[in-house]
């Protein structure tokens, strides 16, 4: 019995983190292209995973569009058109930012920002930079005398940063290669050419020893994937998606498989990593502008648009069913899920604790006197539900045995408690 007290304890504490309580979203706005009038800002907003509630931050005056957002540790960067922004992640205040024309895609990695740049009719002096991510002093570029294509998406694996270049900007001559910098000698080592059919590689993906691209080839003729091995850094395979005119982004790594989506349609590819197969997976009821996949809580997260009046956010399982939809901004295009507990800005010392015990069985025992009507628990998968209070005791019979966190609010006042159902 001591022994399955300490077990319960060391999975208590170690899993004080794995709920995830918001999903950001980065929502690109809308603009007239043809004018340059700016229709609807980018901006971010947060949908909250204990109330199912959106609510938009901020916004990001005068940026065209937007192009990423990463995590990095308790900040999170924004890629936006002509500048870089660092938020801090407890309150979503702005720490940072620095104009750089054409920027595409960031990848923070130790000390560094790592940069792929694009502007399209525009020539740049570099396409690829990398920054000291704290003074923005640029640490590392290729000239374009050296590498003049457009670039887009960054992976990094042991100190080996992998840049897709594509050409993107320059239709008709597109061209697929991947770079390979050390991060430590901030040398450019190698390029791994994709050939033909590996042009215009658009989405890089990291799946142990291999990385995968995603090719949108001339978005008229037809998608392929590329596998690279990387020890040995040559390219092992590329193999044309049955059925696919052009995939125009709408892809994600989901544990063993890439996931696709063609531009348009609503039915779901899968093309599996240990066979090196690809074929039709599932169909679903959107076209999606946006793709990502969060592994902790095994939950794909997927948006649509119209690019000019509305957008809107599915929550998934695995294989594309819903679990919640939201609207959020125009043209929502990337998410992260946020691990870092943000703490209720309404705390009360009269509602502190509600449970009685932290061990349960068929019933969840709550103190008297808490005037609550309803808690809201979640599993490991990070995704809450809401049970209702009888008394001073909910019927948890439907949870499975395991660790759980439950929410609850009164007010303005929430409290986080966790417990395990025995």
């Amino acid at each position: 019995m001591k022994s399955l007290f300490y077990t319960i304890c060391l999975i208590l504490s170690f899993l004080v983190s794995i709920s995830a309580q918001r999903v950001l979203i980065l929502n690109e706005g809308a603009v007239d292209f043809q004018t340059g009038k700016i229709l609807e800002p980018v901006s971010l907003g947060a949908y909250s995973l204990t109330d199912q509630q959106y609510r938009k931050l901020f916004d990001i005056a005068d940026m065209r569009f937007a192009s990423d957002l990463q995590l990095d540790g308790d900040s999170y960067w924004v890629a936006a058109d002509r500048k870089i922004l660092r938020y801090r992640i407890k309150d979503d205040q702005l720490i940072s930012e620095f104009n750089l024309t054409g920027v595409r895609k960031i990848f923070p990695h130790g000390d560094l920002l790592i940069v792929t740049r694009g502007e399209y009719l525009q020539p740049l002096s570099s396409y690829v930079q990398i920054y000291d991510k704290n003074s923005f002093a640029l640490k590392f570029e290729i000239p374009a005398g050296q590498m003049n294509f457009t670039t887009e998406n960054i992976v990094v694996k042991e100190d080996q940063a992998y840049v897709a270049v594509n050409n993107g900007f320059d239709f008709g001559n597109e061209v697929g290669k991947v770079l390979v910098i050390d991060l430590k000698k901030l040398v450019w080592t190698g390029t791994i050419e994709l050939g033909d059919e590996g042009k215009n590689p658009e989405n890089l993906m990291l799946y142990g020893d291999q990385l995968f691209t995603l090719n949108n080839r001339n978005f008229t003729d037809g998608s392929t994937i590329s596998r690279i091995d990387l020890p040995d850094l040559k390219l092992s395979s590329t193999l044309r998606l049955p059925n696919v005119t052009s995939l125009c982004g709408t892809s994600v790594l989901v544990e063993s498989a890439i996931l696709y989506q063609e531009s348009g349609k609503t039915d779901i590819g899968r093309y599996d990593i240990q066979t090196g197969q690809a074929g039709p997976y599932t169909g679903t009821s959107a076209s999606y502008y946006g793709l990502n996949y969060d592994p902790r809580s095994q939950t794909v997260v997927g948006a649509e648009t119209d690019f000019f009046s509305f957008g809107r956010v599915y929550l998934m399982d695995r294989a594309f069913k819903v679990r919640e939809e939201f609207n959020a901004g125009i043209s929502p295009g990337y998410f992260i899920f946020d691990y870092s507990q943000v703490s209720s800005t309404h705390n009360s010392a009269s509602l502190t604790s509600v449970l009685l015990s932290n061990l349960a069985g068929e019933e969840l025992l709550l103190k008297p006197g808490h005037q609550l009507k309803s808690l809201q628990i979640a599993g490991v998968d990070g995704i809450f539900k809401t049970f209702p209070i009888s008394g001073e005791a909910v019927n948890i019979r439907s949870l499975a045995p395991g660790v759980y966190q439950l929410t609850a609010l009164q007010g303005h006042t929430a409290v986080s408690e966790r417990f395990v159902k025995l």
